[in-house]
């Protein structure tokens, strides 16, 4: 973490009377942390040994629907309008992954509030002492009830998925022109909800030669998000067929929103 926080890459983000460092890691203090320590979760490298036996990060994919068709979304190809795993297979899989020793469960899809019933009983149920819980989402559906709703149930943290500030394109994975771009209201309900907002940024060749770049960081600190994820494109989902040099943000398909 000192090596990390001198290179100015990260640093310790303080909400709710926790402090986290990372979104692989519970929050400090909570039993969650404890457990994720005594696990050896701080073995970074001893991974795949039996000093490090947790898990630090499961994701789930709880949903098949969206209404969104973004461009690097690896879930895309897969993507419809009913779903294919039952409410209780969900479950029993959120208790698996946590026995096994999962530090942090992400509930994304999909678009997860898709299924918000299923969403808030699988948070409400989960066990708060063994992992903190994500959502990882567009932000599509998210109020300020349904964010009380799902802190009250236990949600830790969430991810606000965001691809481009360029003005010009009107694709639905970027933030549109003026004052209110789309994260803001779902990062700054999470946040009044007490849930710690940050934004998955998909950093394309594009995004990070334009300048734009900095443009999206000076966002995330206006819409309060705790971390900014940054993830590189992979030749999956929308991306799926091109070349590694051909990664970049181009238009997104035609989409709707799913019924």
């Amino acid at each position: 973490m000192r090596n990390l926080r001198d290179m100015h890459m990260t640093k310790p983000v303080s909400f709710a009377g926790r402090v986290f460092v990372s979104l692989s890691l519970p929050g400090w203090p909570s039993a969650a942390y404890d457990r994720m320590v005594a696990l050896g979760g701080l073995n970074v490298s001893a991974a795949g040994t039996p000093l490090k036996a947790n898990v630090d990060l499961v994701i789930l994919s709880i949903t098949r629907r969206c209404g969104y068709a973004c461009q690097h979304c690896y879930a895309r190809p897969n993507l419809a309008g009913r779903e294919t795993v039952s409410l209780g297979t969900w479950k029993r899989v959120v208790r698996d992954v946590q026995r096994i020793g999962a530090s942090v469960v992400v509930f994304s899809g999909g678009e997860p509030m898709r299924r918000y019933p299923d969403l808030l009983e699988l948070v409400r149920e989960a066990d708060k002492d063994l992992s903190d819980l994500h959502l990882n989402t567009s932000g599509d559906g998210v109020t300020d009830e349904t964010a009380l709703a799902l802190r009250q149930a236990g949600l830790t943290a969430a991810g606000v998925g965001l691809d481009d500030v360029d003005p010009s394109d009107t694709t639905p994975c970027v933030a549109g022109p003026g004052p209110t771009p789309r994260p803001w209201p779902p990062s700054a309900r999470f946040r009044r909800a007490g849930i710690l907002p940050y934004l998955n940024v998909c950093l394309t060749r594009d995004l990070a030669g334009s300048g734009r770049l900095f443009t999206l960081l000076e966002l995330a600190h206006e819409v309060g998000a705790g971390f900014v994820r940054l993830v590189e494109p992979k030749p999956v989902g929308g991306y799926a067929g091109l070349a590694p040099e051909a990664l970049s943000r181009t238009p997104s398909a035609p989409w709707s929103r799913a019924s």
